[in-house]
């Protein structure tokens, strides 16, 4: 198999089964090096089974998978070599205090020369024992400790989940960190805030299947069918009056009125530019604004054409 120069991992019509169920239905995804790549998906669909697929953990039922240019299978130990991991649970006794599991691993790794970055700022933690520390702070330990021996490609399977918003903040700069060193990251994550913040390119796993691919952007502007607006008028009746205009016209919905401002969802914006620029009232508008086209609306719509369950989270954490 080819590619191993643009990939780190390469997956192509995976499928994976327990008994009699179907876990992963096709899979195709394939992950740039130096890129940060996401998975998103609800609880239940098929993200950890393909981490578990590319760390060799596990052998697909069919199809093949290429992880740093070998079958991570059959390679397991040498892949694994090469890879860093923070899975949803560390495996880490928490009575050791953090300098001893740092020493541990570091002799594990062979990785004795291996350099802090500042970034980190484990410093101060060194002396307190792992189940002293703050889940943000455990989190960060974890990413420590998966860069030691400079992996080529680092998997983090969902690395925020049950973290308060302030420490998932923390632990999303010291992605956004590594991602600057140039290595590869695979994400896993059910929160669309997250994958927009750290991904430069997006797959999104509905009940096993890849149904979207590209940047969170171009998913967005692809899937997302309106764009949230508001107008801003000199007073309530013209804001009255526009609301009334919107309602009779296709391609508005959500229309709401409050004060002299109305807000809507637009299907078109150019159409929107047409009603500014003949209405009777076009001399009354103050300000107006469209948002960016929306991943969460685009979710919404991809979950809705394949009748999978949502189950993700929500943009707002805080």
């Amino acid at each position: 198999m080819q590619g191993y120069e643009q990939y780190s991992v390469i997956a192509e019509n995976i499928h994976q089964n327990y008994s009699d169920v179907k876990v992963l239905k096709g899979v195709n995804l394939a992950v740039e090096r130096g890129a940060v790549h996401g998975i998103l998906g609800p609880n239940g669909a098929g993200k950890s089974t393909f981490v578990d697929l590319c760390t060799g953990s596990s052998k697909p039922t069919s199809g093949t998978m290429q992880v740093l240019g070998v079958d991570p299978h059959r390679n397991s130990a040498l892949v694994r070599s090469h890879m860093g991991i923070v899975m949803q649970e560390a495996a880490f006794p928490t009575g050791l205090k953090v300098k001893d599991a740092v020493t541990c691993w570091q002799r594990y790794m062979s990785a004795t020369e291996y350099t802090v970055p500042e970034f980190f700022d484990l410093e101060k933690l060194a002396d307190r024992r792992i189940h002293e520390l703050s889940g943000g702070e455990r989190r960060k330990l974890d990413l420590y400790l998966a860069m030691m021996g400079n992996p080529s490609l680092l998997i983090l399977d969902e690395p925020t989940t049950g973290l308060d918003p302030l420490a998932r903040r923390d632990v999303w700069e010291v992605i956004q960190n590594l991602a600057e060193t140039g290595t590869t990251i695979l994400l896993t994550s059910h929160y669309l805030d997250e994958v927009s913040a750290l991904c430069q390119q997006l797959s999104i796993l509905l009940n096993g299947q890849i149904v979207a691919s590209g940047t969170p952007a171009q998913i967005a502007k692809e899937y997302s069918h309106t764009r949230q607006g508001w107008v801003e008028l000199s007073d309530y009746q013209n804001a009255q009056a526009l609301g009334g205009e919107l309602s009779s016209q296709s391609g508005y919905k959500n229309i709401r009125v409050h004060d002299a401002t109305v807000s809507f969802d637009v299907e078109s914006p150019t159409g929107l530019q047409n009603l500014f620029a003949t209405s009777a009232y076009r001399d009354a508008v103050l300000d107006f604004a469209l948002s960016d086209y929306s991943l969460e609306n685009a979710y919404g719509s991809i979950v809705r054409s394949t009748d999978a369950p949502q189950g993700i989270g929500s943009t707002r954490t805080d």
